[in-house]
């Protein structure tokens, strides 16, 4: 009897066979290529001044460069890059990684000059901060709920730029430089990243996205001895720059 069975169940197979393979091609498995464009607000926190045992400066010279030397930069840049991911999906639950790069050219240039009196002497500080990224390699796992062609993920992982961090100080007097500090340091720096990721898959396996990432680079440091114009040795000069990214891109992504 069953032999006779088998081409009234041959149709039946044929259909569960196309159904699997609908749901297999409908799930979030496998390798993701993609590109993606969009805003990257960056804000440098800079704290800049001289030791605080300091013999040249007074108290309230200190304490006046110090606050002088407390200010935010925030500037917004176009970024693009480029990102390989893999998923795994069990039921609803999509968790996987993605290594990711974007091209960035960040720069966060602060001036300020600071005017004081010292008895009939009237002088200014004058202090140029920067700090620059070059580029954003990206490292992160993600984990994530899926429903009907969409996916909404929290990303978390690690982060790296090129970072150049800069400090020039002058203090004139009558337009001259009485004493002057200038420093850069440069490093490839680790810090960390969080975000969440929505897309959407479209036929053919084509994929969008839209993407929030928040990075967090530290707090970069380095001291400099100020120096008289004539080279005498004033005092250290102490610098930091802390840095964080906002960044808000969209892309396209093709599963294999």
């Amino acid at each position: 009897m069953f032999p006779r069975m088998l081409p009234r169940l041959f149709p039946l197979v044929l259909f569960c066979a196309s159904v699997f393979t609908l749901a297999q091609a409908d799930t979030w498995d496998g390798w993701l290529v993609g590109l993606n464009a969009g805003m990257a607000s960056t804000t440098a926190k800079y704290q800049t001044g001289p030791d605080d045992t300091s013999w040249f400066y007074n108290a309230h010279q200190t304490a006046g460069m110090w606050a002088n030397g407390h200010k935010t930069k925030t500037d917004n840049s176009a970024v693009a890059g480029l990102s390989l991911a893999y998923n795994r999906q069990t039921g609803a639950l999509v968790y996987g990684g993605e290594m990711g790069f974007d091209f960035a050219d960040i720069s966060l240039e602060k001036s300020t000059t600071y005017p004081y009196n010292q008895g009939a002497y009237a002088y200014h500080y004058n202090y140029k901060q920067n700090a620059k990224l070059n580029g954003l390699l990206i490292l992160k796992g993600r984990a994530g709920y899926a429903f009907g062609n969409s996916l909404l993920s929290a990303t978390a992982g690690a982060a790296w730029t090129q970072l150049r961090t800069s400090m020039d100080y002058v203090d004139s007097y009558t337009g001259s430089a009485q004493y002057s500090a200038s420093h850069e340091k440069r490093n490839l720096r680790l810090g960390w990243t969080a975000g969440i990721t929505y897309q959407y898959k479209l036929p053919s396996n084509l994929i969008l996205k839209a993407e929030y990432q928040y990075f967090d680079f530290g707090r970069s440091s380095f001291n400099t001895p100020i120096h008289a114009a004539n080279g005498q040795y004033i005092a250290p000069m102490n610098f930091s720059a802390k840095v964080d990214v906002n960044m808000f891109t969209v892309g396209v992504e093709k599963q294999f």
